[in-house]
């Protein structure tokens, strides 16, 4: 728990839950050398061709150890070996539909057509709920917009440029990691600005051959689980109980909890799934999944533990059905079950409602053999993924899958076993707050959530979310989502609205959902008149503005990025299990896995009082039946019967160790494999050995600097030589104090470094003069780590 934090930094710190998913070591680091990359080519000009600094961008990314076994029948963790070239592994960059548009033509966030500003991100949020009407939908309930997120966490995930490190935005304009949101004469929010800090990107090219920014997703962009299982291997086994098939979970007033900080000895997990006691105020455990974002609410936390809990019962009908499998298979096929259950309900039941019949007539229409790898270049050269490409779509990414939070409602409801109304808690109070799980559980949450009404999708925020998202329970604000998602559109420099509504207008297959230009809600007129023309409209603007299609929540453009992303990630089922899970539905589900369960919605997306209902002691909704996953080699009870993934080699810290040929887990866990080393003091961090260099010397910080570094014994960093090699020169650089160079004394991140002004004599005196905007970089790094 993070206590002693002002309100912005609380709301700083549920921003950081957000962004930063439970990576590696590898996985920070390379984050950290695309930067270096992307700075080397916009700032300081490389001389290198631009397809070898991309390709060089490339190598970094796919650097990382693979995180599961690529020769297996089951999906790794991070999305390895899932579909060609990698596509939508974990740390790959975002494709695009339309050509990158950033302001200078690379990098820096969009710009009105005439190069000239945009209207404030909260001018937008506030015209646009000025001008229009919130109403509530006739047709879904407020479980279709948080299965909307709970997917979103399972393949969408971009880390900040700056990892967890500190925030450097100030109100000034001045940082460069920073995006700022004017603020003028605000009705509510007394901040001086809001701001996001940009996304981590890798280095790209655009159909004209010149260098663009392009964001990363850190997670595996299939649907595999993520939510239920984490993307890394040593994620997975912190997660997984002593018996090697469970999940662990605790036991809360008689039901299971998903396991809390406290139960995982990992700093990595304290670090990453703690809150603040500004926004958890009743000091309630935190609790950990697969995803960091697991608190966000408290009926986000309860899908998390019903997938959680489906995944264990699964487990005892596998034991039960094959008790010859060892816990490798046990463990990997009740996650393939689980997986299997996320795509049902994803393609069956929420996909329907979502993009209505026009898109349903697209996806099925495709889905009886047409083609799903054709590539068509758009006018200017840019080539979009083609339907085949499972990678995720950076305009549905940062735009159209955030359609949802336009239909957030101000309060959130836990349920009784009849669905009549146990408790109601104001959702401003419950960002990062479990107090309502831990009151009434997971059950009554997710029926509350049934109960539920939404939103119509439109301009017109909630409360919760225009002026008070992340609000800490000492202040009567908190930040506006809306104006975020603006932001960050810019700041990844999607294309206008007219650019994607006129590449879908045209598109052979997505042209159909349109009947001409679409029709726009009421007061779209007044929302666009902010704009100096049509053309500089933010896509997601345009996409919350359109009149929704026939029996659907989304408009047509919003539709055709939807469709597009999940043509690509639908995949196919096979084998005889594939009756069993079709048989799933989210209802089923909660009737299998929930507490206190009794007459629901047989299509839980749909609101209530507008369908059919079902009971959960009905036959075909109680139980789980896995008989199609008998294996009649499995029936002798010795529990040695694998085909799942190999048995891991796991340290005392949860890591996935990988000792080369010759070598055991036994000695890797003593670090005496070749290529192996990690420090026991610190969680058994993974420590880089340099050439010539022991491990042992690796681990205490003492091996040599190479050739042109020096060493800085305090922070334990490697930084470049800038007086000159030796000793004596090294320390002259540690105290700023080379005859003709200057630097602004920054190891640990980026040593910036300028010439020394005449008449200066220490540069330690002068530093406030020195301009470094025409510096030259040297990045530090640890030494050895």
């Amino acid at each position: 728990m993070e206590r002693g934090l002002s309100p912005l930094q609380a709301i700083m710190h549920a921003h950081r839950r957000v962004r930063n998913g439970f990576t590696i070591a590898a996985m920070d680091d390379i984050s950290k050398e695309n930067e270096r990359i992307l700075h080397q080519v916009f700032n300081e000009r490389s001389t290198e061709p631009l397809d070898v600094m991309v390709e060089r961008a490339v190598n970094v990314t796919e650097s990382f150890e693979r995180q599961g076994n690529c020769d297996s029948s089951f999906p790794s963790l991070d999305g390895s070996c899932n579909a060609n070239g990698d596509a939508a592994r974990s740390m790959k960059a975002y494709t695009r539909l339309v050509s990158a548009n950033y302001c200078n033509g690379r990098d820096s966030p969009r710009c009105a057509a005439n190069g000239g500003a945009l209207p404030s991100e909260r001018a937008i949020s506030l015209a646009m709920r000025s001008n229009t009407q919130r109403t509530i939908s006739n047709d879904v309930s407020y479980a279709f917009t948080a299965w909307g997120q709970f997917i979103t966490h399972d393949i969408i995930q971009t880390p900040d440029v700056l990892g967890s490190g500190d925030v450097p935005c100030d109100c000034t304009g001045t940082a460069p990691q920073c995006k700022e949101i004017t603020l003028d004469n605000d009705p509510v929010i007394t901040f001086p600005c809001l701001f996001i800090i940009r996304s981590s990107s890798q280095l790209g090219q655009s159909g004209q051959g010149t260098p663009v920014r392009e964001q990363i997703n850190q997670l595996s962009g299939f649907l595999d689980g993520t939510t239920v299982y984490g993307f890394t291997s040593k994620h997975r086994n912190l997660l997984t109980d002593s018996d090697g098939m469970h999940l662990r979970m605790q036991s809360v007033k008689g039901n299971h909890f998903l396991p809390s900080v406290d139960m995982i000895n990992d700093n990595g997990i304290k670090d990453k799934f703690s809150t603040s006691s500004a926004l958890n105020d009743k000091g309630h455990a935190e609790l950990v999944a697969g995803d960091t974002r697991v608190l966000e609410n408290p009926l986000l936390s309860s899908l998390h533990t019903l997938f959680a809990r489906l995944h264990n019962n699964a487990v005892d009908q596998l034991r039960t059905i094959n008790p010859g499998w060892n816990k490798s298979r046990v463990f990997a096929e009740a996650r393939l079950f689980v997986i299997g259950v996320m795509k049902e309900i994803n393609y069956n039941e929420h996909m329907p409602l979502m993009v209505g019949n026009p898109g349903m007539a697209v996806m099925n229409s495709i889905g009886r053999g047409k083609s799903k790898n054709k590539k068509r270049a758009n006018p200017d050269g840019h080539v979009p993924p083609s339907q085949d490409n499972p990678s995720i779509r950076n305009e549905f990414a940062a735009a159209a899958y955030r359609f949802g939070h336009s239909m957030v409602p101000d309060d959130f409801k836990s349920a009784n076993t009849d669905m009549s109304q146990k408790r109601s808690a104001k959702l401003e109070n419950n960002f990062f707050d479990p107090d309502l799980l831990f009151r009434d559980g997971a059950g009554a949450c997710l029926r509350g959530m049934a109960s539920m009404e939404a939103a119509n999708v439109g301009g017109h925020y909630a409360d919760a979310t225009n002026h008070k998202l992340f609000k800490p329970n000492t202040l009567n604000h908190g930040v506006d989502l809306l104006a975020i998602n603006l932001a960050r559109g810019r700041e990844h420099g999607l294309g206008t609205y007219h650019e994607l509504r006129d590449w879908c207008m045209n598109h052979d297959d997505y042209g159909i959902m349109y009947n001409g230009l679409p029709s726009m809600q009421n007061g779209w007129n007044n929302v666009r008149n902010m704009y100096n023309n049509d053309g500089d409209v933010d896509l997601y603007v345009g996409l919350l503005m359109e009149q929704p299609m026939q029996n659907a929540e989304v408009g047509p453009t919003a539709g055709c990025i939807i469709v597009d992303q999940f043509l690509a990630l639908r995949g196919v089922f096979s084998s005889g299990q594939l009756n069993t899970i079709k048989g799933w539905t989210l209802s089923k589900a909660l009737c299998n896995a929930m507490e206190g369960m009794g007459s629901i919605q047989a299509n839980l997306f749909k609101k209530a009082g507008t369908g059919q209902n079902i009971n959960c002691n009905s036959r075909n909704m109680a139980g789980m039946d896995m008989t199609a996953w008998r294996d009649e080699s499995a029936q002798s009870g010795t529990g040695d019967v694998g085909g799942g993934e190999e048995e891991d080699c796991i340290d005392r810290f949860g890591n996935v160790l990988v000792p080369p040929e010759g070598c055991s887990c036994k000695n890797a866990k003593k670090n005496k494999c070749p290529g192996i080393c990690r420090d026991p003091k610190n969680n058994g961090a993974e420590v880089n050995i340099p050439e010539g260099c022991s491990c042992k010397a690796a681990i205490k910080n003492k091996c040599p600097p190479p050739a042109g570094f020096c060493f800085h014994k305090k922070l334990k960093v490697q930084f470049e030589a800038i007086c000159g090699d030796g000793k004596a020169n090294c320390k002259r650089a540690m105290k700023n104090s080379c005859s003709d160079i200057c630097h602004n004394g920054d190891f640990e991140n980026t040593l910036l470094t300028a010439s020394k002004p005449e008449g200066c004599k220490k540069c330690k005196k002068c530093i406030q003069d020195i301009d470094f905007s025409q510096r030259k970089k040297k990045s530090g790094k640890k030494n050895g780590k």
